[in-house]
């Protein structure tokens, strides 16, 4: 299929899908744009913004907008960090006052090693023997040659980790809330959350429209929202606000699950609450949800998977480096310059058939002969004669392993599939995590093929049955502040019709 340029926008609303989106982020900038990216294969202006600072050199930033609270950005400025030395620079220059000044400037974070090594990056240090063709001195972005070194202990949030650097408009901080143990604090509810996005409305407003501006065609948007805390409230605030002021353009909802703290445990009312009421406002103002975890379903208990071929630590850095690798896999005929596009609009219409909003997502590193997606994602045995609708990329995958994949898909005649193959396997290098079991090959860097499928089938069903029998034990009392129990109630009923379009028509 041909496709012009038509941009698709980011919300990041909440800490851990900024985790998500610092691993994702890196993914579409190492795969899509940098000089040991694949020319000609991607589109990376549908993801990317190229401007020019005021050196007149040539810029290129994320179309993002990263919503986060009060020392969630440790060292990454509220400026994004691209136009830091022009815009301090031109503060200083618009101050009339002709007497004394004092300038107080609050302690700076220290920058993990890996931030360092970007900030002070020589392309003369990576030597004649280097695996990286260097193009020319005023190439994108080459990544320095780092050693298996295991980031772990220097990782405390998600700006540890981040390779692009971010325009001034696209960081948001809620500054009436502050990091604590890993969460927006004092966003404990989804009542707290809409109350956060109703302060910051006009600021949230002013940069959007700012991105938006930015952008000759835009198609959509693509969004990632905590689920567990309250958060989901802001992220509510969100797509009520996209739903009034844009209710053309195409949204796609990634709930994501963080690993739950003892506080989700301790507070399982709240957290389930929380849960029901953010899956229940997003999957009404968006095009489709797909909720990711690294756990088996979407609720606060589900146990974590066991993911062949990797070691996980159930943490931020781990688990979101997972998630992030399969929706950047997911998201990738969506900014393909080949005959593998299929435009964001397309994918969710198609998965969105029979009014099935919610969809899971499900990838792979292991060949396709090792394991089954169809045991794993398929539809039970009830559901044989429902139609299914599968959207599947195959990224870096050999001609065997495809026909593996097809010979799969013809086990079920329900499928409806709709196939993209990217001919590149995803590059694999640091910041990613050392998680692939047998360690990681030299400088750890790889590139690997992997299969991801987003479906409406089996998995989301059970997820969404799972969720509403944990709501039945749900009783909205003062720990679940600002929650009515009417509003809670109306909640669990639209998840169940919601759930009942994946039942076989004969329940």
């Amino acid at each position: 299929m041909s496709q012009g340029t038509r941009e698709l926008l980011t919300i990041q609303c909440g800490h851990f899908s900024n985790f998500v989106g610092a691993h994702m982020w890196n993914f579409h900038e190492s795969n899509c744009y940098s000089d040991i990216a694949d020319r000609g294969v991607f589109n990376y202006d549908i993801l990317f913004h190229e401007g020019e600072n005021r050196s007149g050199e040539k810029t290129f930033t994320p179309r993002l907008l990263v919503v986060d609270c009060k020392g969630a950005l440790g060292s990454l400025p509220e400026t994004g960090g691209l136009y830091e030395d022009s815009l301090l620079a031109n503060q200083t220059q618009s101050v009339a006052w002709e007497g004394h000044i004092e300038k107080n400037k609050s302690d700076e974070v220290e920058k993990c090693s890996f931030i360092k090594a970007l900030d002070g990056y020589d392309s003369s240090s990576l030597g004649a023997n280097s695996d990286v063709a260097m193009a020319n001195e005023s190439s994108a972005y080459v990544p320095p040659r780092q050693s298996n070194v295991d980031l772990m202990a220097e990782i405390h949030t998600w700006s540890d980790f981040l390779k692009p650097l971010l325009h001034p408009k696209s960081v948001l901080v809620v500054k009436e809330h502050s990091l604590r143990d890993g969460y927006c604090g004092g966003i404990d509810t989804i009542a707290e959350g809409a109350e956060a996005f109703n302060r910051c409305v006009d600021e949230f407003e002013e940069r959007l429209f700012y991105l938006l501006e930015k952008c000759d065609s835009l198609e959509g948007f693509n969004v990632l929202s905590d689920l567990f805390d309250g958060v989901g409230g802001f992220s509510a605030g969100v797509s009520d606000f996209m739903a009034d002021e844009l209710p053309k353009k195409t949204v796609v909802t990634h709930p994501l699950s963080s690993p739950c703290p003892q506080r989700w445990l301790r507070q399982k009312d709240c957290t389930i609450a929380n849960t029901v009421l953010t899956l229940e406002a997003l999957s009404r103002n968006s095009d489709i949800i797909i909720p990711a975890s690294t756990f088996c379903g979407w609720s606060p208990l589900s146990r974590l998977k066991k993911l062949g071929g990797l070691t996980l630590q159930s943490n931020e850095y781990h688990t979101s480096a997972v998630i992030a690798s399969a929706i950047h896999t997911a998201l990738l005929p969506t900014i393909s310059s080949t005959d593998a596009f299929f435009s964001l609009t397309e994918m969710t219409d198609f998965l969105g058939i029979r009014c099935r909003k919610a969809a899971s997502i499900f990838s792979t590193f292991q060949p396709l002969r090792d394991v089954s997606f169809v045991d794993r994602f398929g539809p039970s045995q009830k559901e044989i004669s429902s139609p299914v609708s599968l959207f599947a990329t195959y990224s870096g995958a050999t001609p065997d392993q495809r026909k593996e994949a097809s010979r799969q898909l013809a086990a079920y005649r329900s499928f409806v599939c709709r196939t993209a193959h990217i001919d590149p396997p995803v590059l694999f290098e640091p910041p990613f995590p050392l998680i692939f079991d047998g360690g990681s090959p030299q400088h750890g860097r790889r590139k690997l093929p992997i299969f991801s499928v987003v479906s409406n089938c089996g998995s989301a069903a059970d997820s969404l049955h799972q969720l509403l029998q944990l709501s039945k034990r749900v009783k909205c009392s003062p720990s679940v502040k600002g929650t009515e129990d009417d509003s809670f109630r109306d909640a669990v009923e639209s998840i169940s019709t919601l759930h009942r379009h994946y039942l076989p028509d004969d329940d």
